[in-house]
């Protein structure tokens, strides 16, 4: 079976590498930096390993990681970090050293698949956890941190959830969207009833044709769920002919978009939806 891991962050290199390149190697599903998507998307999938794919992000994201691993993952779930040697060590130095191991990021699919078998057969060796002291962390303590950080975590992006069975797509839309937006990904709607039983979402876009649970009947378990009788719901289908359209509109979605999804239409459906103020 293949090891399980969930990914965040902001390196699409990397990211398109574990996903699609690995010959099914890996099991992967992508999750937001915000603590409430990384809690349930960690409850609900269940990872060997938690892996951060880094790539410009700001103390504010290191934040959220560094609470997440804290909290959640303790010492018995390892943190990886993938992203060039500045970039790890900048984290490390900001969130007191809390990663469990680093993997530089060389663009080569060998170097990076093997890293991972490394640390899942426990042949790696860990990332120092020296303790960083008060003249050498750079922006205090950790408490000093979520501070500073804390104006820049009251402006949130709005937050989207997408729902499919395909991994790939999952990625694609995540890519088209993470710079605009908060994005949690969900293979199917086990994960995504877990998911939004606890958390808000702003806008879901749902797969019209999953294998195990249509999509329609997704969206009326979703339209069940306290709090979600009218979050918008956009579906994605590959559904060309007329009839099967009319189908898909009884459901009364707030939209519907066809397959393959492409990036304009994509944000043009939901500016629609979300009233323009996406």
């Amino acid at each position: 079976m293949a090891a399980k891991l969930l990914i965040i962050g902001n390196n699409d290199n990397a990211i398109d590498m574990l996903f699609d390149k690995m010959n099914g190697a890996f099991e992967c599903v992508t999750t937001s930096h915000r603590i409430y998507d990384l809690k349930w998307h960690f409850a609900a999938f269940k990872p060997q390993l938690v892996i951060y794919c880094m790539l410009g992000e700001d103390e504010k994201e290191f934040g959220s990681i560094a609470s997440f691993k804290r909290e959640i993952l303790g010492a018995s779930k390892p943190l990886v970090l993938i992203g060039d040697e500045n970039a790890c060590n900048r984290f490390q130095s900001r969130t007191g050293y809390c990663a469990d191991y680093i993997v530089i990021d060389q663009g080569s699919i060998a170097a990076l698949k093997n890293g991972i078998t490394d640390i899942l057969e426990n042949r790696a060796q860990k990332a120092p956890k020296t303790p960083i002291s008060s003249g050498t962390q750079g922006s205090g303590s950790w408490d000093d941190i979520l501070g500073q950080i804390g104006d820049e975590m009251a402006v949130q992006k709005k937050h989207v959830l997408v729902i499919d069975d395909d991994p790939l797509m999952l990625k694609v839309i995540k890519d088209y969207l993470h710079e605009d937006y908060e994005v949690a990904t969900a293979k199917g709607g086990a994960i995504a009833y877990k998911f939004l039983e606890k958390k808000h979402t702003d806008l879901i876009l749902l797969d019209y044709e999953m294998p195990d649970e249509k999509g329609p009947d997704v969206f009326k378990n979703i339209r069940g769920i306290a709090g979600m009788e009218n979050t918008p719901i956009i579906f994605m289908t590959g559904v060309k002919d007329k009839e099967r359209i009319a189908e898909i509109v009884k459901v009364k979605p707030q939209g519907y978009i066809g397959k393959p999804v492409e990036r304009e239409a994509l944000f043009a459906m939901i500016n629609k939806v979300m009233g323009n103020k996406a």
